[in-house]
């Protein structure tokens, strides 16, 4: 169920900026969208893998603490 909740909070941060970059630069053609896209992931990726990395150590630390 984490998992589900980490995928989700990944989508909303790409299609977010996705929405953004389309709002901005209006693609017309199936290549501009997916130009957008692709730079929409490389640009997002990061912030979404600090998200996930942030999350499971804050989830590991409280397993440690519980199981204590």
């Amino acid at each position: 169920m984490a998992l589900f909740g980490i995928a989700t909070d990944d989508g909303v941060i790409i299609s977010t900026y996705l929405k953004q970059l389309f709002d901005k630069e209006k693609p017309s053609t199936v290549m501009e969208i997916r130009e957008a896209t692709v730079r929409a992931g490389k640009r997002r990726i990061r912030p979404a893998l600090m998200t996930v990395a942030t999350r499971d150590r804050i989830y590991g630390s409280h397993t440690v603490l519980l199981a204590g």
